[in-house]
C-alpha cells in the first residue's frame, strides 16, 4: 500500500499545483507561489535520493550512484540560494554564473544517471528482449532525447555567440538532457526487468521521473512554438517538473522501503 501511495503521490502534487495556480492566475501572489512549490519540487527530489543511496551501506555502488545523481539538483538548489542575493554587477556575470553552475550540475546529472543506467550490468540483471529489440529502443530512446532536448541547444547557440551568456544555461541543459534521456531506455528495461517484484518499485517510479522530464522538455520546445500564452506555458512546464521531482522522492523512498524489507528478510533466515 505504502509503495501503491508513493506512485500517486507526484501526481496529487502536480494537480494541487495545477489547481492554485488556476486560483492565483490574476493574483501578484502567483509567481511567489510557483518559486516556492519549485524549490520545494527540487528539495523533495534530493531528499528521496539521500534516502535511497543511504539505505545503501557506505562503499556500496548504488549508495555512490544514488548520491552524484541527486548532487545535481542540490547544486542547483545552492544556485537558485544564492541567486537570492544581489552579488551581480551585471547581467552578463549573472549568466556566467548561471551557465557555470548550470554546466557542473549537468555533468553531475549525466554521471548519476548513467551510473543508474548501468546498474543492470554490475548487479548482473538480464534485460528483457532480443538484441535488436534493445537496439531498437535504444535508437528510438535518441531519437526522442534529440527531438525534444536538442532544439533549445540549436535555437541559443547563435544568441551566445550575440553575447547573450543566459543561453549558456538552457545549452548546458540541452545537452545534460539530451544524453539523460537516451539513457531512459537502460533504466527503463531495468524497470521491465524487475517487474512483478518489489525491487521493480524503485525503477519503475525512477522510469515515471525520466519520462516525465522528457515531456517536460517537449513542451517547453512546442508550447512556444504553437504560440501558447505564458501562463499556459509556465503551469504545463512547472507541473511537469514538480511531478518528475516528486517521482524521483517517491523511488527514492521506495528504495529504502525495499532494502527494509530486504534487510530483514535475511535476517530472518
Amino acid at each position: 500500500m505504502k509503495l501503491k501511495a508513493l506512485a500517486v503521490l507526484p501526481l496529487l502534487w502536480g494537480l494541487v499545483f495545477w489547481g492554485v495556480a488556476l486560483v492565483l492566475r490574476d493574483s501578484s501572489s502567483l509567481e511567489t507561489f510557483r518559486i516556492w512549490e519549485m524549490e520545494t519540487a527540487k528539495a523533495l527530489f534530493v531528499a528521496g535520493g539521500l534516502i535511497a543511496g543511504f539505505s545503501f551501506k557506505c562503499g556500496e555502488y548504488m549508495r555512490r550512484a544514488w548520491l552524484i545523481y541527486v548532487s545535481a539538483m542540490a547544486l542547483l538548489l545552492l544556485r537558485d540560494a544564492l541567486l537570492g542575493y544581489d552579488i551581480f554587477v551585471n547581467d552578463y556575470w549573472r549568466g556566467i554564473y548561471k551557465g557555470g553552475f548550470t554546466l557542473v550540475a549537468n555533468i553531475l546529472g549525466v554521471i548519476g544517471t548513467w551510473m543508474l543506467a548501468s546498474t543492470w550490468k554490475v548487479a548482473g540483471i538480464q534485460l528483457p528482449g532480443s538484441g535488436k529489440a534493445k537496439a531498437v529502443v535504444l535508437g528510438a530512446a535518441l531519437i526522442l532525447a534529440l527531438a525534444f532536448a536538442g532544439p533549445s541547444i540549436v535555437i541559443n547557440i547563435p544568441l551566445l555567440m550575440d553575447g547573450n551568456t543566459t543561453s549558456l544555461i538552457w545549452i548546458f541543459s540541452g545537452l545534460g538532457d539530451v544524453i539523460m534521456l537516451f539513457m531512459i531506455a537502460p533504466i527503463l528495461l531495468t524497470a521491465l526487468a524487475l517487474r512483478g517484484g518489489l525491487l521493480g518499485w524503485p525503477w519503475g517510479l525512477l522510469t515515471a521521473s525520466v519520462l516525465t522530464w522528457l515531456v517536460f522538455d517537449a513542451v517547453v520546445a512546442l508550447l512556444p512554438a504553437l504560440h501558447a500564452d505564458n501562463y499556459t506555458v509556465m503551469v504545463a512546464m512547472e507541473t511537469l517538473r514538480a511531478v518528475a521531482c516528486l517521482y524521483v522522492f517517491s523511488s527514492g523512498v521506495a528504495q529504502a522501503l525495499v532494502m527494509k524489507h530486504t534487510t530483514k528478510a535475511a535476517a530472518a533466515k
